[in-house]
This record gives C-alpha cells, sequence and structure tokens, in this order.
C-alpha cells in the first residue's frame, strides 16, 4: 500500500495574481527567522553580545541610509519613522535591530558581570538596556498595526511578550513574567506547525527556551520543580480566559489562511495504484489539518500521555475529514438520482474512493 498528496497548479490559476494586485498588499516579516540568523552570524551562537551589537548598529546604519531615514550629518536631526511611510519589511527592520542592539547590551552586561552577584551601578543600567528593548518592541508595534498580515503581526506580538518577559525576569516579577512567556509560548507553539520544516524548527527552539525560563520563574515563586510545564500553560490560560479566546481565535485565523494557501493548487491521492483528483475545498482543508497533526506526532518528542492527546487531535481530524467526504458524496448522489451522467458517476466514485481512503489512514495512524 502507498499513499502521497501532490500538490500543483492548473492552468487557470493566473487570474488569481491579477485579483491579489488590486487587494492591498500587506507586509511579511519572517521575524524569529530574521534573528535567528543574525544570531546565528554576528556571535550570540558565541555568546559574544558585544561583537552582535556592533553588528545591529552597522545594520541600522544601512538600512537607515537606504531608507533616507539617517539622523543628519554633521548635525544630529532624530529622524522618526511615521506609521505612513512604512511600505516594506526595511521599515519595521529599523525598531526590530534597535531592540535587539538593546537586549544584547543587556546581555553583554550581565555577561561581563559573571555568575555572582550584579554590582547595582551595573544592574540599573542592563534594566534600561532591557526597558529601551521593550519600548522599540511597541514601536514595532505600532508601525505595523494595520500594515502586516495576521501571521507577522501574531509573531511581533510574541517577540513584544518575549521580550517584556526578559525585562521582568530580571525585575524577578515572577508572576508577570509568566504571563508574557507563556503568552509567547502560546503563539510560537502554534507557528510550529506553519511554514517550512527550518522554520518549524526554530519556533520549537524558542518554545524550549521559553520552557527553561517558565521552570525557573515557578520555582522562585512557589519552590519546587515542574516537570509538565503544560499544566502551568493551562492554569495561565484558565486565570486569563477573555485574552487567551481572543489570541486562540488570531491563530485559528492563520492556521485555516495557510492552509488555504496550501491547498490553492489542486490536490491529487494517489493510493493502491489509483490517483483521484480532490475539487473540493473542503476535504483538501481537511486532510491538510489531519496532515499537520500526523507529521507533528510522527516529530514529537512528548509523553505518552501528550502522543495520547495528540493521537486523539488526529481521529478528530480524520473524522472532520470523513464528514466533509460524506457531505459532498450525499449531494452528488442527490444529483445521481436526478439524472445521471458519466461525469457525476466518475465523481461519486472518486468520493467513495477517497472515503475507503481516509478510513484505511484512521485505522493504520
Amino acid at each position: 500500500f502507498f499513499f502521497d498528496y501532490v500538490f500543483f497548479h492548473m492552468p487557470g490559476e493566473s487570474k488569481e495574481g491579477s485579483n491579489a494586485n488590486n487587494e492591498e498588499k500587506m507586509i511579511s516579516l519572517d521575524l524569529l527567522r530574521t534573528v535567528k540568523v543574525s544570531h546565528n552570524q554576528y556571535g550570540i551562537r558565541h555568546g559574544n553580545y558585544q561583537h552582535y551589537r556592533h553588528y545591529c548598529t552597522r545594520k541600522l546604519f544601512r538600512l537607515r541610509r537606504s531608507l533616507k531615514l539617517t539622523n543628519g550629518n554633521k548635525k544630529y536631526a532624530k529622524k522618526e519613522i511615521k506609521p505612513e511611510v512604512v511600505s516594506s519589511e526595511r521599515y519595521l527592520l529599523i525598531p526590530l535591530y534597535q531592540a535587539e542592539r538593546a537586549w544584547a547590551y543587556a546581555m553583554q552586561l550581565k555577561d561581563e558581570a559573571g555568575a555572582g552577584e550584579v554590582p547595582p551601578r551595573v544592574y540599573y543600567h542592563l534594566v534600561r538596556r532591557f526597558k529601551k528593548a521593550v519600548s522599540w518592541c511597541k514601536i514595532l508595534s505600532s508601525l505595523s498595526d494595520s500594515k502586516v498580515d495576521d501571521k507577522t503581526a501574531l509573531e511581533i506580538e510574541a517577540y513584544s511578550c518575549w521580550m517584556n518577559g526578559n525585562l521582568l525576569l530580571e525585575r524577578e516579577e515572577w508572576g508577570e513574567v509568566i504571563e508574557e512567556l507563556v503568552k509567547a509560548r502560546t503563539i510560537y507553539e502554534k507557528m510550529a506547525k506553519l511554514g517550512d520544516p527550518e522554520e518549524q524548527e526554530l519556533y520549537k527552539d524558542r518554545v524550549n527556551e521559553i520552557d527553561t525560563s517558565l521552570r525557573y520563574c515557578h520555582f522562585n515563586q512557589n519552590g519546587g520543580t515542574i516537570d509538565d510545564i503544560k499544566t502551568l500553560v493551562d492554569i495561565t490560560h484558565s486565570q486569563q480566559g477573555a485574552t487567551y479566546d481572543l489570541l486562540n481565535a488570531k491563530l485559528e485565523n492563520v492556521l485555516q489562511e495557510t492552509r488555504k494557501k496550501q491547498s490553492s493548487g489542486m490536490e491529487k491521492v494517489s493510493w493502491k495504484g489509483r490517483t483521484v483528483l480532490i475539487k473540493s475545498e473542503k476535504i483538501r482543508l481537511a486532510l491538510i489539518a489531519a496532515d499537520e497533526i500526523r507529521v507533528e506526532l510522527a516529530n514529537t518528542s512528548k509523553s505518552d500521555e501528550d502522543k495520547l492527546s495528540i493521537f486523539t487531535d488526529l481521529f478528530m481530524a480524520y473524522g472532520d475529514a470523513l464528514e466533509a467526504i460524506r457531505s459532498e458524496l450525499k449531494q452528488v448522489s442527490a444529483k445521481n438520482e436526478k439524472q445521471k451522467s458519466t461525469k457525476s458517476e466518475n465523481e461519486e466514485a472518486n468520493l467513495q474512493y477517497l472515503l475507503k481512503y481516509i478510513a484505511y489512514l484512521k485505522l493504520t495512524k
């Protein structure tokens, strides 16, 4: 037995490009990937925060010069970025790298202070740098408002929460740190289902980093260790129900949009030596949702209890796919009762084939 999903574009899909040009183009920025690439190439991998801070300074100068936003030549004259001029992701890179530079300076001061107690003067200085980083995150959020797509907006929100969490961590405000980091973790965990494998790995690494900080915060707030981070996350979600209801709605919207893009080409299923085209978008979306969970299950290293939860989600996803096929099959069968044709009979046969195919997947997974 073998089966696979194959995506390809139909000739008539070129119309979508002309329709998209009519809509207002939203800015897209792979924020975490951009940051991580810079980290790996310019010192953070080896703990050299000063090298990275100098890189950010050079990067900012190049960005401002290319966008004609330099702060004067001979005499300093501050030139702020106004929301109405933001037309590409390069404008958003300026507050991003400003935040990164301030963060790198704070981490440099912390690193130079060593493992012992940080001198008060150094401590206040690094806290001010963290505050500066958070301030630039707020500017990034305000500049991106209504300018970026939903995925980028969520990435900016997660990055801002993570940066604010760093500040609160230095202040030892454990409860507020947990709230900020859990929010960032929730976004990154959902985002790990999107994008290519490299991008998914970046999100998972960030989730693991946040989990380490959450364990530290929980230890300092309540004493003792916590093995299951999910319990802490669920408690935080329940305490701020309305906030997370809105956040989950945004995340679900991004997931749906991504699935629609993935299913924009016609999809075909090959199984038992037969290939069938899937014309229904509803069925394609249901299959893509199930496939995402299947991949997550294959790559997970979680506990048996978490795996059982993923298995349950997978069965429900296959159930949704079966329901979509049955609904489509019911409509086609009703048409055939009124007026039979070769085309409608083939369509009904293909749906019956898909029904058996999904049932097979459900039983073998």
